[in-house]
């Protein structure tokens, strides 16, 4: 059964949204983690949530473009 075209955008709206924000979410955790582990401030905890937001941003990218080269039929 074919789904109805809002219902497939919604689902890519939540797979960007959730693309997006896990990254960013690991990043963070991970980062916090090792400052606790290694004893610095936040050295870690930016540095994860930066590539967190790069890897969202190129994974919501991906996607888009993808999206964007289909032909309508």
């Amino acid at each position: 059964m074919k789904e109805p075209k809002s219902l497939q955008k919604i689902f890519q709206i939540l797979q960007i949204g959730f693309n997006f924000a896990l990254p960013i979410g690991a990043g963070a955790y991970f980062g916090a983690f090792l400052d606790r582990t290694l004893k610095t401030e936040i050295l870690f905890l930016l540095i994860g949530t930066v590539l967190g937001i790069i890897s969202g941003i190129a994974s919501a990218y991906r996607i888009l473009s993808e999206e964007f080269r289909k032909k309508p039929k």
